[in-house]
């Protein structure tokens, strides 16, 4: 099944594929998102990703740290121009300044456009 990008469970990729991509170590400084960033660097030249039914258990729930918010901020920045939504297992986020802004502060982004609209209809 093609998806948009992998979590950092488990990815494989052909050794012609890594040494040309590898893993951007400036906006994936540690644990966080590599594999997304990843399928997003080449799903821009139309390399699909895909996941493969099996069952398997990882024995972490992940840590939503400050780390984690920051390298989130590095791929927004870094795949903003080429897509306007990042998916992944832990992220549904718009790409654009005012999605990221409201993510980064913990806003319901779909609240807060609510809220705008609502603003505007009373000025016009």
């Amino acid at each position: 099944m093609v998806v948009s990008t992998l979590d950092e469970v488990l990815i494989a990729l052909p050794k012609e594929l890594f040494f040309k991509y590898k893993f951007d170590e400036v906006t994936c400084t540690g644990w966080h998102l590599y594999a997304v960033d990843l399928c997003l660097t080449m799903g821009k030249d139309r390399i699909k990703s895909l996941v493969v039914p099996c069952e398997a258990y990882h024995k972490s729930a992940g840590a939503i740290d400050e780390n984690f918010v920051e390298a989130v901020g590095r791929l927004v920045a870094k795949h903003r121009n080429d897509y306007k939504r990042i998916l992944s297992t832990c992220l549904d986020l718009g790409t654009d300044p005012i999605s990221y802004r409201c993510y980064r502060t913990g806003a319901n982004v779909s609240l807060l456009a609510k809220r705008i609209r609502t603003f505007m209809r009373q000025i016009f």
